[in-house]
């Protein structure tokens, strides 16, 4: 977990040094060409979800609005 925590710092750090929230989706959909994001309405107990498709080499992030 904490080789994932460290990760995680590292992500956020460079595409979101200010600490906005929510965090700045756009600046990984410029830098990132593989991944999508995608803006839904998901259940209330969901912020959010990842999927990987991996016969696309494709990444998707789901965002509850």
């Amino acid at each position: 977990m904490e080789q994932i925590a460290q990760v995680a710092q590292a992500v956020a750090q460079t595409y979101n040094p200010e600490g906005i929230a929510p965090f700045p989706f756009e600046k990984l959909i410029n830098s990132i060409p593989n991944l999508s994001v995608f803006f839904a309405d998901l259940t209330d107990d969901a912020a959010s979800a990842l999927s990987f498709k991996p016969e696309e080499n494709r990444f998707s992030i789901y965002v509850h609005k």
